[in-house]
């Protein structure tokens, strides 16, 4: 198998962290899009490192449901388990949602504990 640089290494893993992905799936994916890029030819003017890059860009997107599944469909379900698991975890439900302050983060926190009470009753 190909070795992948440090620098290379350096930029799956800035990619992995800002995503929330884990940088061992991010360089298999860098490996099967060097493989790709060799096997079946790429378009004029890209290298095999930069397809990777591409395959890498695309995968994250994938991962993140922004994009339907066309390559490695195994590690991208995988990834989507994993990275919903974090979410629920970390309840990032609050983090995607912008405060103007502190008064409207604690009124969405007791219309969201109101309901839990609602669902528990019934």
């Amino acid at each position: 198998m190909a070795r992948v640089s440090k620098s290379i290494m350096k930029r799956l893993n800035a990619i992995a962290k800002k995503n929330k992905i884990l940088p061992s799936s991010l360089k298999q994916v860098y490996r099967r899009g060097l493989g790709a890029a060799v096997g079946s030819g790429t378009r004029k003017g890209m290298t095999p490192s930069s397809w990777a890059i591409a395959r890498v860009n695309s995968f994250v997107k994938i991962v993140k449901g922004r994009k339907a599944i066309k390559h490695d469909p195994v590690l991208a379900r995988k990834e989507r388990k994993r990275r919903k698991k974090w979410e629920e975890k970390n309840n990032v439900e609050l983090q995607k949602i912008k405060f103007t302050n502190q008064f409207q983060k604690n009124i969405l926190l007791a219309q969201k504990a109101q309901k839990e009470i609602k669902g528990q009753e019934i």
